[in-house]
């Protein structure tokens, strides 16, 4: 879509339906659309012509997002919805969005700005993450001074560049979850083969090839060292049973529900409707299921506040 002459308005339509998709899937996947916008707005700054595939791309993006959007506010009266739910209203059920931003570790802007020690820390804090805590996957923190230091070419390059820049800002400056960075995770394995091929020469490149190699491989045999700790290694390489390694408990599933959901695959009809209490999941049921979280309105308290009579819940 950047660097291609022909058929351009049909590659900025897919790129953009498909930006819309990640959107609808979860809010992580928002600032793709300013960030790819800007970042596209910057790469043809000198080409005109190229203005109407990024209003296709950014309509296209828009589009494809709407029937969430549209889903929340015939549901919540928030198109937005759990978040910024008190200035929207619309809904007898109010959300705790704010106990559930701070479990995903978010920050706010003047906590990253309020000293030289919170700046300092939000500055290195990408590198020190994988020698704090390895198990997150470091390949994407590890590779970033490759990708800062690489040179690129003009077009997809840069545009890949820019587009990496703008989403480690959108997630650092929000948040210290490292699992809500795997949006950039793409680009950052991109511009790392880009800026081997392209930003680096001789021994200085050999040298980095070995480094990525390095990591490849420690990643692979600590998250086989986790798996086999925990035993799901057959699980993972399909020799084993999933229903049945789910029924235990492991170090981390302390509260198995797969017996559960056996006998309710097992022993209901098949129209049966399932509530699940003080349970977020339902992976595996295979009957329609109402599930909550520690931040919702549990749905039996609230029915049961909003009736009159046994008659009325049922």
């Amino acid at each position: 879509c950047v660097s291609r002459t022909d058929k351009t308005r049909q590659w900025a339509l897919a790129a953009g339906l498909l930006t819309g998709f990640a959107m609808g899937s979860k809010y992580q996947a928002w600032p793709l659309l300013p960030v790819l916008c800007l970042a596209l707005l910057w790469v043809w700054r000198d080409r005109p012509e190229r203005r109407r595939d990024l209003v296709v791309f950014a309509g296209a993006a828009a589009l494809a997002v709407a029937p969430w959007c549209v889903k929340n506010i015939l549901h919540y009266g928030n198109p937005l919805y759990p978040l910024f739910h008190e200035y929207f209203g619309g809904s007898t059920v109010v959300p705790r969005w704010r106990e559930l931003m701070g479990d995903a570790e978010s920050v706010r802007l003047s906590e990253v700005l309020g000293s030289w020690k919170s700046l300092l820390f939000w500055l290195t804090h990408s590198w020190r993450i994988p020698f704090e805590n390895m198990d997150h996957g470091s390949i994407l923190f590890m590779v970033l001074p490759v990708v800062l230091l690489g040179r690129f070419r003009a077009g997809a390059g840069v545009f890949c560049w820019l587009s990496w820049i703008g989403l480690w800002l959108s997630w650092s400056l929000t948040t210290r979850m490292v699992r809500y960075a795997l949006p950039n995770l793409p680009l950052a394995c991109v511009l790392t083969a880009l800026a081997l091929e392209t930003g680096f020469a001789g021994r200085v490149r050999t040298a980095l090839r070995a480094l990525l190699i390095y990591i490849i491989l420690f990643e692979t045999i600590y998250a086989m060292t986790w798996f086999h700790a925990l035993g799901a290694t057959p699980v993972v390489l399909g020799r084993g049973n999933p229903s049945e390694y789910l029924a235990v408990v492991h170090p981390s599933y302390h509260c198995p529900v797969q017996p559960a959901i056996d006998f309710i695959n097992s022993s209901t009809p098949p129209n049966a409707k399932v509530l699940f209490l003080g349970e977020g999941r339902r992976y595996g049921c295979k009957r329609e299921a109402i599930v909550m979280s520690y931040y919702d309105e549990y749905p039996l308290q609230w029915w049961l506040s909003r009736s009159s009579s046994a008659e009325d819940i049922r």
